[in-house]
């Protein structure tokens, strides 16, 4: 009888007798994964990662530039120099590679706004929103390219991409409301305020700001500049918001 090395082979079938001992087995030969090709396997991968990034980046800069309609997959192409077909090894189409950008800018938007350089416990709420305001704007001020392309979509810009876009800008707006009732639970914001107006007011009042000093007309305007504007806007946002005794 013949004997075989199990780690070099995959059982694909069996027959056994009676008895159950086994009279023919189908037998697959299966290279060793040695510690080489395990290397090679990572390298590939990410060889693999850093191009599909690669290629999200750049399609980030054309988009913004070009806006959806105007851009296509050819012009990523000749922006990076690569094959033709190299971009729809990682995306079907020009539809899911821009849903995957806008994913993409959603989650880092996410993490920018987890981000605490210093114990925001300590702040009072009407500090907490003002730097809650204030952090919102920044990103996007850092981002602009992001800023673009999430602040000019609106309604209509495509049926399979209008629900996807309006699911982030629900996110925005519960967000806004579990704010909201927070204030109203510790007794800063009236209990009878009119939350769904309240949310918009806020929801409005930011992404407004952000299109029209940034996404929009961003050439002339410094960090000195937005910095005032900020001030200004979460000024008089509180006064909106939150109790009178509240404001500074």
């Amino acid at each position: 009888m013949k004997h075989f090395n199990q780690q070099q082979y995959r059982v694909l079938s069996i027959i056994v007798d009676k008895n159950k001992t086994v009279v023919f087995a189908c037998l697959s030969q299966e290279s060793p994964m040695n510690a080489q090709n395990i290397n090679l396997e990572k390298a590939k991968t990410a060889r693999s990662q850093n191009r599909r990034k690669e290629i999200l980046e750049c399609a980030k800069i054309i988009f913004a530039r070009k806006g959806y309609y105007e851009t296509q997959i050819i012009d990523i192409v000749n922006e990076l120099k690569i094959g033709k077909g190299t971009p729809y090894q990682y995306f079907e189409n020009k539809e899911e590679l821009f849903l995957s950008l806008i994913e993409t800018i959603y989650m880092s938007w996410r993490n920018y706004c987890k981000e605490r350089p210093f114990d925001v416990s300590s702040l009072s709420p009407v500090d907490f929103f003002k730097w809650k305001f204030c952090n919102i704007i920044n990103f996007f001020y850092d981002d602009q390219d992001s800023a673009k392309i999430l602040l000019r979509m609106g309604p209509g810009i495509n049926r399979s991409i209008e629900p996807f876009v309006s699911r982030i800008e629900q996110q925005f707006v519960d967000e806004i409301k579990k704010g909201i009732k927070k204030g109203i639970e510790i007794k800063v914001i009236e209990d009878d305020c009119n939350i769904e107006l309240l949310t918009n007011v806020i929801f409005g009042t930011t992404t407004r700001v952000a299109y029209h000093y940034i996404a929009r007309n961003n050439a002339g305007v410094t960090r000195k500049k937005l910095e005032n504007v900020i001030t200004q806007t979460s000024d008089m946002l509180i006064k909106i918001i939150y109790k009178k005794e509240y404001w500074k």
